[in-house]
């Protein structure tokens, strides 16, 4: 689904016309266009199977500071102590993203500086492109985008009970998509599954 598509669904939850071009200078397609970045911003940021990676070194600069992925809406240490993490110097340091000069580093509120003593391994949540993600959950930012646009200009009661059930079919259908992906993740990363697995295709054919 293009970007485009998923304006014109929509315009159309508000009865309004499909445009050809995102630069139709339209008012309620441009209103439409943030609304539905606004929808895949928050819906992104709880972290999907698609658009997170565990176990990222990220290394400091020549300064010793860690940069955010300009892409990151969430960066977390790996480490299920995080916040709290013992270099090897001994020196406890606690991490959290802040601003430096215009740029999101990882502020350590333990010795209250963005010098850090070591690189860290972090679990990030990436924003991603609408048109880089998969279909299903396309559909479920473009049915969240088409509510919201609803309930900001028309507020029909009707309108939004029709838009409701069509969103809990989509949640549904990304749902699916994520458990499968989930799956796929561990039958790929776990050695034993695969053994498991293994075995029982030899039973299966046997």
């Amino acid at each position: 689904m293009t970007k485009l598509e998923a304006v014109n669904i929509m315009l159309r939850s508000i009865q309004e016309s499909a445009v050809n071009s995102l630069e139709s200078g339209i008012i309620d397609a441009e209103t439409a266009e943030t609304i539905l970045e606004e929808a895949k911003t928050r819906i992104l940021s709880k972290g999907w199977s698609v658009n997170s990676d565990t176990n990222v070194l990220i290394t400091r600069d020549m300064d010793g500071k860690i940069n955010m992925p300009s892409t990151a809406l969430r960066m977390d240490a790996t480490d299920p102590q995080q916040s709290r993490i013992v270099p090897t110097n001994g020196t406890e340091f606690d991490l959290v993203p802040r601003d430096d000069e215009g740029t999101q580093r990882m502020w350590d509120r333990q010795n209250q500086t963005f010098v850090l003593d070591q690189d860290v391994y972090f679990d990030i949540v990436y924003d991603l492109e609408f048109e880089d993600l998969p279909l299903d959950y396309q559909w479920y930012i473009a049915t969240c985008g088409a509510e919201d646009l609803q309930q900001q200009t028309i507020g029909s009661v009707v309108l939004d009970k029709f838009l409701r059930n069509r969103k809990a079919e989509a949640w549904a259908s990304m749902q699916d998509a994520e458990d499968e992906q989930q799956d796929n993740n561990v039958l790929r990363d776990s050695e034993s599954v695969r053994n498991l697995a293994w075995r029982n295709n030899r039973r299966a054919l046997a």
